[in-house]
């Protein structure tokens, strides 16, 4: 009786110290994710400001002014200052940026060790994870920037002038979309992209905390029903790509952001969770 009290002991002191460590990790993650989302917007916003100074009215100022600074004999110093701004914002967006891809390796780093922890000794939390983290994907991916657009030319004398430059999130794409009135297909990729989803993450949180078996297996088929349409998440990243791959030519260059990647992680990591949930968890409720 007294091994199976001190065992019941140690059993229940490591779940107290799993839940701990579980709440530790995800404030780290949720802080890591503001972090990413807030620096991949800032440096959005840089880089359309880099682009605005290399339109062909931009650089006809520069030079006009580099020129005044030359004949001036440094007396006119404006051409100085202005470049000294443009590198200054360059300086700025490659700083966000840089912010973006470590936070974001920190951020894949810990979710793998988590994952792979959980399919070794804790299996029965696996699921639980995969669904967390892919809200956090989500939320990251439809936050953020998905794809960028820039349409330049090489001028003699000005060198590369930008035309045209743009930065696409999904959320800020279905606003254009209403806006331009392309209805049907804005309507489409809120559906698929945010209201199911959204769905399917909140109906998998409430199967982790019911405890009725019935409506957990009423709710696993109303899942297993709208399963089908979880190859529309993969037909929007298709989607985004496809315009990725259309709008690479000579004049053109098309990048892809961080959202599209959290956003395919969220594919990838819900496709996951949900061979989890019928192999592992459906059998345990």
């Amino acid at each position: 009786m007294i091994v199976l009290r001190e065992f019941a002991l140690i059993g229940f002191f490591m779940k107290i110290v799993l839940g701990i460590i579980t709440v530790i990790f995800y404030g780290i993650t949720v802080i890591l994710a503001f972090f990413i989302i807030d620096a991949a917007n800032t440096a959005a916003k840089y880089s359309i400001q880099v682009n605005k100074y290399n339109t062909i009215e931009e650089k006809i100022d520069t030079e006009w002014k580099v020129l005044l600074d030359t004949i001036s004999f440094g007396i006119y110093d404006g051409g100085e200052e202005k470049i000294a701004s443009i590198e200054e914002l360059v300086i700025q967006m490659n700083i966000y940026r840089g912010q973006v891809r470590s936070n974001s390796f920190i951020l894949l780093a810990m979710s793998l060790v988590l994952i792979a922890i959980s399919l070794i000794y804790f299996r029965q939390y696996v699921f639980q994870h995969l669904i967390v983290l892919s809200l956090i994907a989500l939320v990251v991916g439809l936050l953020t920037p998905v794809l960028s657009f820039v349409a330049y030319q090489d001028l003699a004398v000005l060198g590369q002038v930008v035309f045209k430059y743009d930065s696409k999130g999904i959320l800020g794409t279905i606003r254009k979309l209403f806006e331009s009135k392309t209805f049907f297909v804005a309507a489409m990729l809120f559906l698929f992209s945010i209201v199911v989803p959204l769905i399917k993450l909140a109906l998998s949180f409430f199967i982790i905390v019911d405890k009725n078996k019935s409506r957990v297996n009423k709710i696993a088929k109303f899942i297993h029903g709208i399963g089908k349409w979880s190859m529309l998440d993969v037909f929007v990243v298709a989607v985004f790509l496809t315009l990725f791959a259309l709008e690479q030519d000579g004049l053109t260059e098309a990048r892809a952001g961080i959202g599209l990647y959290y956003f395919a992680s969220y594919v990838l990591l819900s496709m996951l969770a949900s061979q989890i949930f019928d192999r592992f968890y459906l059998k345990q409720k």
